[in-house]
């Protein structure tokens, strides 16, 4: 029950008791009129009080249509005075998507879950009991998985060891491990045939739309004449200097096709050595810099996306 409480304090704050509720029942999946919650709580402590939490349960997808208008709905339509919604989800997720993130009465990272669960191993392991161990144990296990180390440990040695040698595949993976961003790979995309110098990967994110267009952002290894980067395209844009402008002054560089594209651009040292002539098992570093550049192409975007509207 420990954890119960210090979830609905985390959501309710200083509205519910500090202490643990003597009921606690959860249901996955909880099917309504207005939708689905992924995680329905329902908690009751001594003193009458009563709470209900919808929960969002987020690790990679993206935000469905009107999503958070429907869990505004149930809370709205609860029996319980005491309702609301929260979303749980890693911090690079609630970053890409923040104006979906705000739409929850609560927000809870999934990294500070993690965190609350190591405390709480730390303190079991000062027990020295077989019990204790293996209740610690079984948290430290709870920790590493809602971190995204057991994740981690487990793409990069399957890489390593050459359990998985499709370059694209393996790519995708790597930068999924990293912060949950998807790369859209199509059965043997381009890993055969006319592209054997670089590759381009479109990544699997809906971007905010900019004159009714949503931007695409992809990754780019090496070619003759570029180094590896992520780019931020935006059509029809080509002439917003102001936009190419507020690119330039956050570090990152801009340029024009001829069919009127905004191509915005960022790498860093590792990024830029990323190749296909290498295998991905040599370039972790390198992918792992291009989910970061990714994630900061988005958060830019959405950042001056929102100010616009």
């Amino acid at each position: 029950m420990a954890f119960a409480s210090w979830f609905a304090c985390e959501v309710f704050g200083d509205t519910v008791p500090g202490r643990e509720p003597i009921l606690c029942s959860t249901e996955i999946g909880h099917y309504r009129v207005a939708g689905e919650t992924d995680i329905l709580v329902e908690l009751e402590w001594t003193e009458g009080v009563c709470a209900v939490i919808h929960v969002e349960d987020k690790l990679a997808a993206e935000p469905q249509p009107d999503q958070a208008d429907r869990y505004r709905i149930a809370v709205e339509q609860s029996e319980t005075a005491l309702t609301a919604s929260a979303l749980v989800a890693p911090r690079a997720w609630m970053r890409r998507h923040p104006r979906e993130t705000e739409r929850y009465d609560a927000v809870i990272v999934l990294e500070r879950i993690a965190s609350e669960i190591g405390q709480r191993a730390s303190q079991v392991e000062k027990t020295p009991t077989d019990e204790a161990g293996e209740l610690a144990r079984r948290l430290r296990y709870r920790e590493q998985l809602l971190s995204g180390s057991m994740l981690k440990r487990a793409v990069f040695g399957a890489i390593q060891a050459g359990e998985l040698t499709d370059w694209n595949l393996a790519a995708a993976e790597v930068i999924a491990a990293t912060n949950g961003l998807q790369l859209k790979i199509a059965p043997r995309q381009k890993s055969e045939g006319r592209n054997q110098a670089s590759r381009f990967f479109k990544f699997d994110e809906v971007l905010s739309p900019h004159s009714g267009s949503a931007p695409l952002l992809r990754l780019k290894t090496v070619d003759v004449n570029r180094p590896g980067r992520v780019s931020l395209e935006l059509r029809g844009a080509s002439n917003d200097e102001a936009l190419a402008g507020r690119a330039q002054s956050v570090g990152f560089e801009t340029s024009n096709t001829k069919a009127g594209t905004l191509i915005i651009e960022g790498t860093t040292e590792a990024l830029s050595g990323l190749t296909i002539a290498k295998p991905v098992a040599e370039q972790i570093d390198k992918l792992e810099d291009a989910a970061n550049v990714a994630q900061s192409l988005i958060e830019w975007w959405e950042k001056v996306a929102a100010e616009a509207q």
